[in-house]
């Protein structure tokens, strides 16, 4: 596997991190500052692979964390609809899901 499947890859599961953690705080169970705070590392604390090897994805990510501290739900779905296909447009649906 080389950097840019591996950074892929983890891109996906920060994916379902961020998912997590809206969760959390739409129904109450963290506060914005909680959820900013766990969403920053994934988002914009990119773990170098990602910025070096995919600078788009890294940008796509930092948007995301935008429209998150904007409360910006319905945009910050189709964002990460867009991240996920862009995933999966790298490195292939079975390597990501299979």
């Amino acid at each position: 596997m080389d950097m840019e499947e591996l950074a892929v890859i983890n891109t996906y599961k920060d994916m379902n991190k961020i998912a997590y953690y809206i969760i959390m705080y739409l129904t109450g169970q963290i506060d914005k500052e909680r959820l900013m705070k766990n969403v920053k590392e994934p988002t914009l604390d990119a773990p170098p692979a990602r910025r070096e090897e995919l600078p788009e994805l890294g940008e796509l990510m930092k948007e995301l964390y935008d429209l998150i501290d904007n409360e910006a739900w319905a945009h910050v779905a189709d964002h990460m609809q867009e991240i996920q296909n862009y995933i999966v447009e790298k490195i292939g649906e079975n390597d990501v899901f299979g």
